[in-house]
């Protein structure tokens, strides 16, 4: 096999098993950007309705999604996942441990 394909999965493995192939849902949050003002409604805005104001706003919200794939197409999505997460995890673990140190 070479670097960069996909793995081959032998039936005769002892890691392979109906639980490996069979694709099932998964759900996870993610953050989407809000969506920022069209040209339309700054022109709208820019003619004289005082009573339209838009709001500019490029806030994020969270949004609950569904994804399908196999038992390996989950963990390499964790493994992305994970990346991200766990420098984050650990420095918002240091900064408590100093805020605990400083404290002292």
């Amino acid at each position: 096999q070479e670097i960069g394909q996909d793995p081959i999965l032998h039936v005769s493995s002892p890691f392979y098993g109906e639980e490996l192939t069979e694709t099932f849902e998964w759900r996870y949050y993610s953050q989407k950007r809000s969506p920022t003002l069209s040209t339309h409604a700054q022109q709208v805005a820019e003619d004289d309705d005082e009573e339209y104001s838009p709001t500019a706003s490029a806030s994020r919200s969270l949004t609950l999604e569904t994804k399908r794939g196999t038992l390996i197409d989950y963990l390499d999505e964790l493994v992305e996942k994970m990346a991200r997460f766990i420098p984050h995890k650990n420095l918002v673990a240091v900064e408590e441990r100093a805020k605990l140190n400083f404290g002292r």
